[in-house]
């Protein structure tokens, strides 16, 4: 059940990348060629720096988790519900809070955006205090934490997806319609709002095992002490969280100007697909192991762990792979603007070893605070961003775009790549050599594969679309296909063709099953 619950998760989770990535290859150049570079530029900048506003949660997200997922594993209704009700109370604070240092920070946000005209760092100003609206729905988060750790996350991925629909549609029709900054903002929030609300009408029907009294209680003493000491150390690794991803855009734009924001958001927009797609592995895993270290199967639990990080470097490679060889010709194809420049080669390589990277070590960073492991967590984290966040900017004044990334690289070379498997064979007893091997061990295979797709792919000169999604295709078929006969071991191939003939049955289509 684990397992067919995280595979419909994962096919979620690719619809939802698959959709996103289509909806932007349509849409990002019409919208850029309508705002222009600085405008889309200043967008991809407010984003990012509305994203810090979310720390002010506090870490109440992170802890909310373990506490739930232990809660709904071990059939604890009445705490579940208790623990949900606390959180919503909490977030309704945060929302009135965030809204308001939001308002207070507007006229600092165009100094973000250097070297803008003035009519785009109004646009921008504007835009800001638009964008705030979305956070008042924050009250509603703690049901997307609900969903998870009932292992439902692919109930998540569909609402999700059918956000970026309406998402990209209002911001193709208020780009058109000359909105600037403002409408590209307004589309988000709205978006944040529609989200929200599709939980709350989905988890409180009439019946519902989230209704009852204790929403009317006031939350224990018990319980507001168990929130805030692991919310804690969870608001350090969001803190930690948002310098290594959420300040690239920023450090370009306020060294290199907004249009280097534009140039590198069309550069690695391949590249940022597939790590939601490699990402997306450990959002589908993370509440059945954690459900394991609940009921204490840690055999278990160490072998599923070592699966699921080996699967994730071959689907990295898959993925990542061919988009370095053939990025180039899917840039000149995909952007509109002639004069926009290529970030290089370099630029999409170091993009996917971050992806890469960064996939492996979600999954181990969510398994450990799942299991209430914060605390230990916070050090490294911090360590890690402050290594990321000095070396981006050294390194954008020197080396241009591709700094901010090689920062991000520095960040997880130096701190994470070694103290996180310590920490998971400290705390929950997965061995650190064994998980670390499962998570190179395809790359034996993946760099030379690599650079034989990119020697292929730069042996030509100029592709159609028709050519390039067939090699781009073959090229992680490929892939996958030299995995499955020489990276897994044959107790994992059988593994994984019974679970696939069990989802097989289940759906109809295995033996014995009828057709729906």
């Amino acid at each position: 059940m684990r397992a067919q619950r995280s595979i419909a998760n994962y096919f979620a989770q690719i619809v939802l990348t698959a959709t996103t990535m289509i909806l932007g290859l349509c849409a990002s150049p019409w919208i850029e060629r309508w705002l222009g570079p600085a405008r889309f530029g200043a967008v991809r900048v407010a984003a990012e720096a509305q994203g810090y506003l979310l720390l002010l949660e506090l870490g109440l997200g992170g802890a909310l988790a373990p506490l739930l997922v232990r809660s709904i594993s071990l059939g604890q209704a009445s705490a579940t519900r208790a623990t949900l009700a606390a959180g919503a109370r909490a977030y309704a604070l945060i929302a009135v809070v965030t809204f308001a240092v939001g308002v207070a920070a507007a006229q600092w946000i165009p100094r973000l955006a250097g070297g803008v005209e003035a009519s785009v760092a109004i646009d921008l100003k504007w835009g800001w205090i638009i964008g705030l609206l979305g956070f008042l729905s924050l009250p509603l988060a703690p049901l997307r934490t609900v969903l998870e750790a009932r292992q439902r996350g692919d109930v998540v991925q569909w609402l999700l997806t059918s956000q970026a629909v309406v998402i990209t549609g209002v911001s193709l029709g208020l780009a058109y319609a000359g909105l600037g900054i403002r409408g590209q903002i307004f589309a988000a929030a709205l978006g944040a709002w529609l989200f929200h609300a599709a939980l709350a009408m989905m988890l409180f029907r009439r019946g519902s095992d989230l209704l009852g009294p204790e929403w009317r209680a006031p939350t224990s003493v018990a319980l507001r002490r168990s929130l805030w000491a692991l919310s804690r150390p969870t608001l350090l690794i969001n803190v930690a969280g948002r310098m290594a991803v959420l300040t690239d855009n920023i450090i370009i734009g306020l060294i290199l100007g907004t249009e280097a924001v534009t140039s590198l958001y069309f550069t690695q927009r391949l590249a940022v697909a597939a790590q939601s797609l490699a990402q997306g592995v450990g959002q589908a895993t993370w509440a059945p192991l954690a459900e394991l270290q609940a009921l204490g199967r840690h055999e278990l639990l160490e072998r599923r762990m070592i699966e699921v990080s080996e699967l994730i470097a071959v689907i990295s490679i898959a993925l990542l792979a061919p988009i370095a060889a053939f990025n180039q010709h899917f840039f000149s194809l995909w952007v509109l603007d002639a004069s926009l420049p290529y970030g290089g080669f370099t630029v999409v390589a170091v993009a996917g070893m971050n992806a890469f990277l960064l996939a492996e070590f979600s999954l181990w960073n969510w398994c450990l605070t799942a299991a209430g492991h914060a605390r230990v967590l916070a050090p490294q984290a911090v360590a890690s961003a402050l290594v990321n966040v000095l070396a981006s900017v050294l390194l954008t004044r020197s080396l241009g775009v591709v700094g901010p990334l090689l920062g991000t690289t520095a960040g997880f070379l130096a701190v994470t790549g070694w103290s996180l498997p310590r920490l998971l064979e400290a705390k929950i007893g997965v061995s650190a050599r064994r998980v670390v091997a499962a998570s190179l061990r395809p790359w034996i295979y993946g760099l030379p594969y690599a650079a034989a797709l990119w020697t292929a792919s730069h042996a030509q000169e100029r592709l159609g679309w028709t050519r390039l999604v067939l090699e781009t295709s073959a090229g992680s078929l490929g892939f996958m296909v030299i995995a499955f006969c020489f990276v897994l071991s044959p107790s994992a191939r059988s593994d994984w063709r019974e679970r696939l003939l069990s989802i097989g049955r289940s759906i109809g289509l295995g033996k014995g099953g009828r057709a729906r």
